[in-house]
Formats: C-alpha cells, sequence, structure tokens
C-alpha cells in the first residue's frame, strides 16, 4: 500500500494540510469525498476546527531534519516560513512539478521512508514514517494541489516536541499528530514502511520487500544488519481500518515500528544494547551510554564533601560545582580532586553516596559535631543545584530522580567513630538523612576493629577482635533502622562477625579483591561466597593499590576485579564503588567520575556481559540491597523490635567525656 503526500520541509513542521476548495479537487481527480475530520488538538495545532480527508494524512513530521533533507533537500518549500501566521497559506503546486527547491533525490540519496515514486499522473511523493502521514486506501492521500500551512515545532510543548522528533511511525502522537480514526476509508495505521539506518546507496537497497495480504509485510534487515519495520496496516480487502481489530493491527504495527526505531537510534531498547564484541570503541561506548540512560549507575562512595571542607571550609558561597574544577585552583592542583557536575554528566552517574567523613584523630573529641556539620554540607550542596541533584533516602526516590533527569543523592557515613559509642547519635544520624554507615575507618573503634596495615602484622592490644557484643548490638540496631552495614576497612574478623549477625544485606562501599591485590582493605575470597549468601554487595574501588598493589593500574585491573567477583560471588552481588575525591591514584582511563562509560563500554566487548548483567552492575544490585533492608526494617517494625537502649562498657579513654553520676542521696 502507498500513501501520496508532498515532500517535507527541512524543518519539522506540525504542518497540515487542506484544499481551497476539497470536494471540488477531489471530483476533479474522480474521487469521492469523505465528511469532515476534527483535528486532535486545534487548541494548540491551528485556529480552525474541522478539517478535509486530505488533511490527515500528513500531520506532524516525525522525522528528524536529516530525513527531511533526504526527502527533498534543503531549501524550504514555497512560502516556507517560521513565523507562526496562520492566516496566510503557502502557494500550491502541481503534482507532477515540485516547488523550486524541493528535488527529486538521486538514487543514491534516497530514504526508504520518503522516496520519489512514479505513478501515472506524474509524480508523486511517497509518505513513509519519516513524512508521518497514514494511508488511505485508495492511495489518495494527500492532493498535489493542496496548500499546507506553516506551523514550527516550537510551538508545541516540549514533551509532545521530543515524541515527534523521536518517534518513527506516523500514529496519533499523543493527539497532536494524525487523529485518522473517525475518518472514513482512513487505516489509521502506520506508513507502508520505515527504514532505520544510513540511506540505501542503490535502487535495490530500496526495493520494497514481497506482502503477503495474509500475514502482512515480516521485519527484514539490511545489509548492514539494522532493522527495517515494516506495516501490516489494514488494506479495504481485510475489512477497512474503522472496526476493533483494524484499531488493534495498528497499535501492534505502531509498536512494532516505534521500537524499530528505537533500536536504531539507539535510546534504550534492549535489543539494540547489544553490540559485536568486536566492535570499535566508538560503538561500544555509545551502547554503553544507552545503557546508562537506561538505567542508573549508582557508585557507593565520593569523598567531594571532605574535599569542600579541607579546600573551601564548607563555604559554598565561594564554590561553584557548574564550574570544570580541574580548570581551577586549589582544585586543578590537587591530585584527590575528580568531580564536578559537568563530568558527572558526562559519566552518565545516575546516583551517588556522598560521604560525611572525618579522621580518625576526631575519635574520643569531636567526630560527631564534625560529621553533622559535612551532613548539613552535603544537604546545603544538594539545595544549592536543584536542577541537578536530588536527596534520595530510598530506592523508590533514587529511581524518581533518575527519572527526572537528576542524579539522586544519599549520604553515607564513613568510619564507627563518628558515633562516639552511642546508639542515640546512630539513631539521630539516620532521621537526618544516613543511609549507610561504615562500621570503622583507618582506626578501630571500642566495639569494631578495622583492616590492619596487613594481616600478618601484629594485632593492637587495644584493639577487639572483631565486633564486640556492643558493636553486634550496632550491627542490630542498623538492621532496625534500615541503615546499611558498610563493612569496607573493616578487619576479615570483624566481617565475618557481622555478615553472622546481620540480617539485611551488607554493602563494601569501596572496596576490591583480596585475591588478585593482598590488601586488606580487600575481600577474600570466602567473605566474598558469604556475601551471596547474604544479598550483599560488593562495589569494587578504583584505587591502583587496592587492585595492583602498585601506583600503576589500567582499566583492565579494573574489569580483572569486577569479574573476579562476579566469578566466586554471582553476578548479583558485584557493584562499583570508585573512592573518587579520596584516593589519589587511579587507573588508566577512568582518572575520574566521567569515565564510567569506558569501563561499560569495555565489558561490551567481553559477550559474557549480557545487558541485564551491566544494569545489575550499574546499580540494579544496589537498589535490590536497599530495598531488601527497607524490607527488613518494616519486618522488624511489625514485629515490635524496640530500639536498642545497651551501653558500651565504659573505656579507661573516656576521661575527657561528661558521664552523669546519680547523688547517693537523690531518690531511691
Amino acid at each position: 500500500m502507498n500513501t501520496s503526500t508532498s515532500a517535507a520541509s527541512p524543518r519539522a513542521h506540525a504542518g497540515t494540510h487542506a484544499l481551497e476548495d476539497p470536494h471540488a479537487h477531489a471530483h476533479a481527480l474522480g474521487q469521492d469525498t469523505h465528511p469532515r475530520v476534527r483535528y486532535a488538538r486545534p487548541d494548540v495545532t491551528e485556529t480552525r476546527t474541522t478539517w478535509t480527508e486530505a488533511d490527515v494524512p500528513l500531520g506532524y513530521l516525525s522525522a528528524a531534519p536529516d530525513l527531511a533533507r533526504l526527502a527533498g533537500g534543503d531549501a524550504p518549500g514555497p512560502g516556507d516560513d517560521d513565523d507562526g501566521d496562520e492566516e496566510g497559506e503557502e502557494e500550491a503546486w502541481p503534482l507532477d512539478d515540485p516547488p523550486h527547491g524541493y528535488r527529486d533525490p538521486a538514487p543514491s540519496q534516497r530514504h526508504a521512508s520518503m522516496s520519489a515514486v512514479g505513478s501515472s499522473g506524474g509524480r508523486r511523493w511517497q509518505g513513509g514514517g519519516g513524512g508521518g502521514g497514514c494511508d488511505s486506501e485508495d492511495g489518495a492521500g494527500s492532493a498535489g494541489g493542496s496548500r499546507r500551512l506553516s506551523r514550527s515545532l516550537e510551538d508545541l510543548p516540549t514533551d509532545i516536541q521530543e515524541h515527534i522528533l523521536r518517534c518513527q511511525c506516523s500514529c496519533d502522537h499523543l493527539g497532536y499528530g494524525n487523529f485518522a480514526s473517525s475518518a472514513p476509508r482512513l487505516t489509521n495505521g502506520c506508513s507502508t514502511y520505515t527504514y532505520i539506518g544510513p540511506s540505501p546507496h542503490t535502487d535495490h537497497d530500496l526495493q520494497e520487500p514481497p506482502s503477503d495480504p495474509d500475514h502482512g509485510t515480516p521485519p527484514s534487515k539490511t545489509k548492514d544488519g539494522l532493522v527495517v519495520s515494516v506495516s501490516v496496516g489494514s488494506s479495504g480487502s481485510s475489512g477497512g481500518g474503522s472496526g476493533g481489530g483494524g484499531r488493534a493491527r495498528a497499535w501492534w504495527v505502531c509498536v512494532v515500528v516505534v521500537l524499530g526505531a528505537a533500536a536504531g537510534v539507539g535510546v534504550g531498547v534492549p535489543l539494540a544494547l547489544r553490540v559485536d564484541p568486536g566492535a570499535e570503541l566508538p560503538q561500544r561506548l555509545e551502547s554503553a551510554r544507552t545503557l546508562l540512560r537506561d538505567s542508573p549507575l549508582f557508585d557507593g562512595h565520593n569523598d567531594l564533601p571532605w574535599n569542600i571542607r579541607k579546600f573551601m571550609h564548607n563555604k559554598l558561597h565561594s564554590f561553584n560545582f557548574t564550574a570544570e574544577l580541574k580548570k581551577l585552583r586549589p582544585w586543578s592542583r590537587s591530585s584527590w580532586s575528580h568531580t564536578d557536575l559537568p563530568r558527572l554528566r558526562e559519566g552518565m552517574v545516575g546516583a551517588q553516596f556522598w560521604v560525611s567523613y572525618v579522621p580518625c584523630e576526631s575519635q574520643r573529641l569531636n567526630a560527631v559535631q564534625l560529621t553533622i556539620e559535612q551532613i548539613d554540607l552535603i544537604k546545603r550542596l544538594i539545595e544549592q543545584y536543584p536542577e541537578d541533584l536530588r536527596l534520595a533516602t530510598s530506592a523508590d526516590e533514587v529511581e524518581a530522580a533518575f527519572r527526572e533527569g537528576r542524579i539522586a543523592s544519599l549520604i553515607g557515613v564513613e568510619g564507627g567513630h563518628a558515633i562516639q559509642n552511642s546508639l542515640g547519635v546512630l539513631r539521630a544520624l539516620r532521621d537526618l538523612g544516613v543511609r549507610y554507615l561504615t562500621l570503622t575507618h583507618t582506626c578501630s573503634t571500642p566495639w569494631a576493629e578495622c583492616a590492619r596495615a596487613q594481616e600478618s602484622d601484629e594485632e593492637d592490644p587495644n584493639s577487639p577482635r572483631g565486633l564486640t557484643a556492643f558493636g553486634k548490638t550496632v550491627v542490630r540496631e542498623m538492621n532496625r533502622l534500615g541503615l546499611l552495614v558498610d563493612l569496607s576497612h573493616v578487619s576479615q574478623a570483624t566481617m565475618r562477625e557481622a555478615l553472622q549477625v546481620s540480617r539485611a544485606p551488607v554493602i563494601f562501599s569501596h572496596s576490591s579483591v583480596y585475591a588478585i591485590c593482598k590488601n586488606p582493605r580487600n575481600v577474600p575470597d570466602d567473605i566474598l561466597k558469604r556475601v551471596a549468601s547474604n544479598g550483599g554487595v560488593v562495589m569494587v574501588s578504583f584505587y591502583n593499590y587496592f587492585l595492583t598493589c602498585s601506583k600503576k593500574a589500567t582499566i583492565s585491573d579494573v574489569i580483572e576485579h569486577i569479574n573476579h567477583v562476579r566469578k566466586v560471588a554471582g553476578v548479583d552481588y558485584v557493584g562499583i564503588g570508585a573512592d573518587f575525591d579520596g584516593i589519589n591514584m587511579l587507573p588508566e582511563r577512568l582518572e575520574d567520575v566521567s569515565g564510567y562509560p569506558q569501563l561499560f563500554a569495555e565489558l561490551l566487548a567481553d559477550p559474557e556481559w549480557t545487558e541485564e548483567d551491566l544494569k545489575k552492575l550499574a546499580g540494579q544490585n544496589l537498589l535490590r540491597v536497599m530495598r531488601t533492608a527497607e524490607q527488613v526494617r518494616r519486618d522488624l517494625q511489625e514485629q515490635g523490635q524496640r530500639p536498642y537502649e545497651e551501653l558500651p562498657p565504659t573505656s579507661r579513654d573516656d576521661s575527657c567525656f561528661y558521664r552523669f553520676i546519680r547523688p547517693a542521696d537523690d531518690g531511691d
């Protein structure tokens, strides 16, 4: 089935066609006249509310400007203007005489969705998905003598503009495009067929596939392996498009065409993502970006807040997060600075745990005060850039922020010394929006042992072995609160005991693999297996000393650690926690937050990584852990679990703390 429409303007107009005297013109062509059709959205597209059938087929041009150029050159049609003046109409031109500026494309330039085809009446313009026309059964479509009103695409709402420019089919376009379901003898289906991919180079490439009257024309592929989506809209012999079956078939056709178009332009359709592992890096990079547009990249650890304190004294009025900090002092002179908004956007970061870190030297001094000040800084930073950042405290809020195009911003506290041995402080941190606590940093607390410089080092006589009884209570209270238990920085003994106690999945927010690099900060294989049993996630760090135990590393070293976690624990238990702004030596091609697509592009070269696997690595695994921890919290609440009130044992180092002691004569 063919559709006759006029050549499209190079600019994507919301153009419609009307005849000066549609009935007279139709009789002159030997056609029947049809009742008038009300346009879907006259308030937006035109002041007139009644249209002839000839007005209907074109609707809005749904193709990108480059497709329009393929249809008829760069020059506009006669009288084409963008002023939106609906009083004046453009001049008409006869079927066999396209206007000046519209040319018959040479074979090498023709596009299958907008090719010029011969007809007995001279030359007509075949409408396809790019031209945006629903088919007329008799093929009359829009008569060549019709006039077209100029209307700029910019006049439409933003969401409609985006839909029209992305959609390759000629369907209703959310009520703003072709609306022909009430017009007799119109199919309300999609165009004859829509070609997705490079322009054909020969007439053979433009040849229509054979049609099957019983089953329609099946989809096929080009010689480049790209999809050609084919319409199977109803025809006169099949009962027309006015019945329910015809409409259902039209919807199905539109779905096929839209999916085919999405695969061609890379908007996140799963079939479009898988590339040949042998593909060149640019092609794999584009596929990686497509994946990260579809599923959030969720990094587990970034120390930017401490750098803001270090460089700016937490004064955000002097801090421009939208600037390229790598070009500004003091950031440009620091090997510890890797983060700003432009690079976060380039790196396709969808969610980030910003860390409230304070040094171990503050333990037993003002650690709690400093921690709260850092939480305050993170919240003020988020509030200062509301178009780019959104505070998130749950998995649902992370996904909501991602849908809005904002970076979901969560808060983690690094180091159990921040709670100063107080379950009350732990609860208060949760109320402030904190969603994970790293049990230790590089110093042990009175209730949890940190990783030693080397596991073979002599044990610290002042440090506990693993978790004390109070340390286990801290873990249980974190489960009750829905706080994630982060085991990065802790000793292997603490890892094992925390995994034994915790009812919720645990995380390693920024650690790597001990079997590859025997750094005590890394995770041994027996712990990896326990993490899988627990349902947790190990987020691989990019620190060179955790990857290769040396100053040098490459992106391949990161992949080796990721693949090892996958091999030992499983693909459901691996994630990414680069530790940007908290380390000063990074692998080649992963020097700052803009490099994440490079990592996924390299993983796409490995056929063992499916699209779903890569989404799990990017962030779905961490989101699952968050949801499970939230469910454990709800379960404990339903069971009536009350807050834990145990006190830590008195330490000899508590002499600088005030402790209330009730006087002996104060009541019983």
